[in-house]
Formats: structure tokens, sequence, C-alpha cells
């Protein structure tokens, strides 16, 4: 894992500033796509930004933070090549490792940012052996306008 490429919707908002605070302190490269604020937003406008930057950076884990993680969660696995997993928890970031997932869709109902450090950690290992071998990721699609804010 060499970055992580972050994006929430409004009620995420808060919880993603915690988190890109923490990935600050301990020096972990991000890029974060939005949304800037938590006023009401459609939670596309930073999905798809997230998503492809993670596929055309090497080695890039992508989060997204929603409610209850379930939209990202659907919504992001629908893209070509990401395998999008539900975390709530440490040991949920740890499963989604096992089953080689590329994506974290956090729960900021759920999570707080006191949770962030064991989350990070599980997401941020050395790969664990997954218990499936996936397709390779196609190539990254090309990319037009709009930008993120680098970060880290």
């Amino acid at each position: 894992m060499n970055s992580i490429s972050i994006c929430s919707d409004h009620s995420g908002f808060e919880l993603k500033v915690a988190l890109c605070n923490y990935l600050k302190a301990a020096g972990i490269p991000f890029m974060d796509w939005g949304c800037w604020s938590a006023v009401p937003c459609d939670y596309y406008e930073s999905l798809k930004p997230c998503i492809e930057h993670m596929r055309r950076t090497s080695g890039c884990v992508g989060v997204a933070i929603c409610m209850t993680g379930q939209g990202f969660n659907i919504a992001a696995n629908k893209a070509d090549g990401i395998r999008s997993a539900l975390c709530r928890d440490a040991e949920s970031a740890e499963d989604g490792k096992h089953v080689n997932a590329n994506f974290y869709c956090l729960a900021a109902r759920y999570v707080g940012p006191e949770d962030l450090p064991t989350i990070v950690a599980a997401i941020t290992q050395p790969e664990a052996p997954p218990l499936f071998s996936p397709p390779p990721l196609p190539p990254p699609l090309p990319v037009g306008g709009g930008g993120g804010a680098v970060v880290g």
C-alpha cells in the first residue's frame, strides 16, 4: 500500500476530516477527493474521482465514508476492478484484506475518530493472503478535468 485515495459524502465529512488529520500526523500519503463540507451533496461527485485516482496509482487503496457505508459500498462495487468491503471496525477491515479488498467503506454512524488508528493499521498492513485470486485490474480509464487536493 503506497497511498490512500479518500472521499466522503456530507454525512461522512467530519470523520473524513479526522481521518485526513490522522493520516497526515502518521505520515501516510493520501489524496482527499471531497466532499468539502457537511452541506448535503451527491456522493458520486467525490466517489468517481476517488476511484479513478486509485485505479491509476499503483498500490493505492480507496476509502469512502458515508453514514452507513452501504451506499458507497454498493456504488464502488459496481466499478470495474474495485473490490469494496464494508468497514465498521478493525476486524471488518482485516476481513476485507482476506477477500482481497482494495476499497473500504467506513460507516460514520458506527466508526469514531478513536477507531481510526486500528482501522488504518488493518488497511495499511502488508497484504494478507487472500482467500481467492481475483481477476487482474483493468487498465486505468482516461481522466478528464477535475482534480483533488494533493495532501501528505
